[in-house]
């Protein structure tokens, strides 16, 4: 990936997955330029790291004060978690989270330490406080630097066995706890972070990653939440209480799981079995039923006595922990819930839906007020009200953070009603800087404000089976009026680049042929990591109005413009695709919203091609390249020296440059670092550490 720590990284995934290799190519928006110029090369080949470039599944706030110390996370399908500062009506990137090899599914910050988990099966510590200075530069390492690694990375927790799909923090017992797939539910002591690791590795360990490998938090109790009566238990969605005394957690089997932490051997009085490090998986107190389907979002109040969920069954629920049964049941969205935040101090719950919509509830009124509306699914919300503290009878949600299937961000203020008429601006692709501003168009007028805002309200139904929206004013029964959202157009966008839906590899294995969700079809060259050819509307045709999945669009819709999206990119694939065959000696998937390209011990070696097929002039028509160990040996390129110049500085036996230009400069790429038989013994005892 262009930077040293993704290299260890990858190097520990050939283990784990029986040697394979894989590299992520630069999005096609952050390419140099057409292989052709000579100025592309799979060692220079860098992402457009200042956008995201795949869907946001998290955000997190975290506020130290006001203005500029805001500072907002957030976890993305692209494998990255970036932090921004955002204040006075613009937000900046302030620092990139590399080191996850799949999608971020969450993030929380607690305190300094900032906790992510993906699908790569993995829990990642970080600094929370590390810049561009910590992550890029390379010279002497301060004494705090010591306990990370260049990309602030604190520890990397490898215990659970499938996707670890949330995270949740309890500040003031600095503990925190990891859910995911196959019912695995995990409590850590934070506190342990630091105890385990002093004094085990050594200043040069720390360099390399060593020491954040060897500082681990300790587990302290496993819970189960297998079902007796049913398969579908892995849990999308846990909270935990401020204290860490309570613990809640939803599955997909529509159940609500409560744990008292505080009481040994769970507060069922039993155990139920035990797990391969020899540890037990404490049984629920309570199991809350009532959901009809996937609970997708949880939230405890501060003190743990109630419990908000949101489902895929379409509703929003309020538990009672001391009665153990549901006080309340809002049937306000069309479709499945998939976030939500609650402002306990105005008792309101912020949720989101598949279909877009963004809805505000009181809970003690029952009166929902339609927010906003995105035109993709809601993945994400991160709420603030215009009381910092207390109960105000006029206090309102302020401004909301939303992140969707797109890999834009937005951000409403909700102070300033109206917004104008316009979509919600910022797609992806919207070149410049940062984000952008957007002005309202409703004014300030308080009056005009609360106008607007029973316009856009109604008496939440409590009824799962219907959806009913009456204004909180009067009117007439026989005529009710179409709730209208309250703010039209976000305030600010942060806006992504759009992510590759679709890829075909080539015949002749050395191509690739790309989609993202504007409609842009790529042609990408596997040697040289770049873009080949950007085909324009003229040579492909127009593009549907939009990629990916959208939200308002019924599913015949979505069946409709998929296909004729799949029919133009075929059209394509058949006029450029090679009438050769060449054995495969790659994979490549799109998951992460960019190409990734994976190559086997055991198959990535297997295939040779001719010089002249590859376009190298002047040369024998008997000439032939082994594919494989060329694209190595230009990926690595510069690798050693870079190496060495962060561990070794001040020692002599530089060896050669070694850089290689795509497959024709990839016998020059392999052939630097002949410093001599110091460097040599040096080289060998690295790399035996290293194993």
């Amino acid at each position: 990936r262009g930077k040293h720590h993704h290299l260890r990284g990858s190097a520990r995934a050939m283990k784990v997955r029986k040697r394979r290799l894989t590299f992520v190519l630069g999005h096609a928006g952050g390419a140099a330029g057409p292989a052709g110029e000579g100025e592309d090369s799979l060692a220079r080949a860098q992402p457009a790291t200042d956008h995201h470039c795949g869907a946001v599944n998290a955000l997190a706030l975290a506020q130290s004060g006001s203005g500029a110390d805001a500072k907002l996370f957030t976890a993305s399908r692209d494998a990255t978690v970036k932090r921004w500062k955002f204040g006075a009506g613009k937000a900046t990137l302030d620092a990139t989270f590399e080191g996850h090899v799949d999608w971020v599914n969450d993030v929380a910050v607690l305190g300094d330490t900032l906790i992510t988990c993906s699908n790569d099966r993995t829990v990642r510590l970080w600094d929370a406080r590390a810049g561009p200075g910590a992550q890029g530069k390379k010279g002497a390492r301060s004494a705090a630097a010591a306990t990370r690694d260049s990309s602030g990375l604190l520890s990397t927790v490898y215990e659970h066995s499938d996707y670890v799909m949330c995270v949740a923090v309890a500040p003031q017992q600095k503990t925190f706890v990891s859910a995911g797939l196959r019912g695995e539910i995990k409590l850590w002591d934070l506190g342990s972070l630091g105890a385990s690791g002093s004094g085990s590795a050594s200043s040069d360990a720390a360099g390399s990653g060593a020491a954040a490998a060897q500082q681990r938090p300790s587990v302290l109790q496993e819970f189960d939440c297998e079902s007796q009566t049913s398969d579908c238990s892995s849990c999308y969605a846990c909270d935990i209480s401020p204290s860490g005394a309570v613990l809640a957690a939803g599955s997909a089997d529509g159940i609500v799981r409560i744990w008292d932490t505080r009481t040994p051997g769970g507060g069922g009085g039993h155990t139920t079995k035990s797990t391969e490090n020899g540890n037990v998986r404490l049984a629920p107190e309570i199991s809350l039923r009532g959901h009809t389907g996937n609970i997708r979002c949880v939230r405890l109040n501060e003190s743990g006595t109630l419990c908000i969920t949101g489902s895929s069954d379409k509703t929003l629920r309020v538990w009672d922990l001391g009665q153990q049964r549901c006080v309340n049941t809002f049937s306000i969205h069309k479709d499945s819930v998939w976030a939500l935040d609650f402002d306990e101090a105005l008792g309101q719950v912020v949720s989101g839906s598949r279909d877009g919509q963004v809805f505000c509830t009181d809970i003690s009124s029952k009166l929902s007020t339609l927010l906003f509306e995105e035109s993709h699914s809601v993945l994400s919300l991160a709420a603030r009200s215009r009381q910092a503290g207390g109960r105000d009878r006029g206090g309102s949600i302020e401004n909301v953070w939303s992140a969707t299937n797109s890999s834009s961000l937005h951000y409403w203020d909700l102070s300033q009603p109206g917004g104008g008429t316009a979509n919600a601006g910022g797609g992806e692709g919207t070149s410049g800087e940062g984000a952008t501003p957007k002005q309202g168009g409703g004014g300030g007028d308080k009056k005009g404000a609360n106008r607007e805002r029973r316009s856009s309200s109604f008496v939440a139904s409590t009824s799962p089976f219907s959806i009913k929206q009456s204004s909180s004013y009067k009117r007439k029964m026989s005529q009710p009026k179409e709730v209208v959202p309250l703010q039209r157009v976000p305030s600010l966008t942060i806006t992504g680049v759009p992510p590759i839906i679709r890829h075909e590899v080539l015949s002749n294995r050395q191509k690739i042929l790309t989609e993202d969700t504007s409609g842009s079809i790529c042609l990408w060259n596997v040697f040289t990591g770049s873009v080949e050819k950007r085909f324009s509307a003229e040579e492909v045709g127009p593009a549907p109005a939009s990629g990916g999945a959208r939200a308002g669009k019924t599913r015949a819709e979505e069946k409709r413009e998929k296909e004729e999206r799949e029919a133009r990119f075929n059209k394509v694939l058949e006029r450029i695709n090679p009438e050769m065959t060449v054995s495969s000696w790659f994979s490549a998937d799109s998951r992460l919203g960019k190409l990734s390209i994976h190559m086997e011990s055991k198959q990535c070696f297997s295939t040779e091609v001719y010089a002249v097929d590859l376009g190298v002039e002047d040369t024998s028509d008997e000439l032939k390249f082994n594919v494989g160990q060329e694209v190595l040996s230009s990926l690595f390129s510069g690798w050693e020296e870079g190496f060495s110049s962060r561990h070794q500085e001040g020692e002599g036996g530089s060896g050669g440059e070694g850089k290689g230009d795509g497959v024709t400069g990839g016998k020059a790429g392999g052939g630097g670092g002949g410093g001599g038989k110091k460097k040599k013994k040096r080289k060998e005892e690295e790399e035996e550490e290293e194993g």
